[in-house]
């Protein structure tokens, strides 16, 4: 009786490949490597018609008001963090500040301000309706 590979997936084929005899079942093998291959095929087609656009996929296009919702919170923080001159730290005992650590607190500084600036700079202007 001979297995059915077309219910097997990806990783249990690759795991059949292993571990089968390649000498005591050559056929078998090369059965399993035909249904590797015709099952990665599958998901290569499955994969290019729901995902046409990989970079949309990956990183999702974030809309003008997700970009301001989240870049205020983060400039709010960062101006109250600067008027205190400290930032809470959740693994440390003691804030940071400008006296105890002055590279790490305007260090972190810089990067909040940098994230909610560019957050900010990449919003993108609503077209405006042609005029004829």
């Amino acid at each position: 009786m001979k297995p059915n590979y077309e219910l097997c997936t990806v990783r249990e084929l690759e795991d059949i490949c292993e571990h089968i005899d390649k000498d005591k079942y050559p056929e078998r093998y090369q059965d399993v490597l035909k249904a590797l291959s015709a099952r990665r095929e599958k998901e290569a087609i499955w994969y290019a018609d729901n995902h046409p656009d990989d970079e949309t996929f990956l990183f999702p296009r974030r809309s003008n008001k997700m970009k301001i919702i989240t870049s205020i919170p983060l400039l709010i923080f960062t101006a109250v963090c600067i008027y205190f001159g400290a930032i809470p730290w959740r693994y440390r005992e003691e804030l940071i500040t400008s006296e105890n650590d002055p590279i790490l607190f305007w260090f972190l500084i810089i990067l909040f301000l940098a994230a909610g600036i560019g957050q900010i700079l990449t919003i993108k202007p609503k077209n405006e309706k042609s005029k004829t």
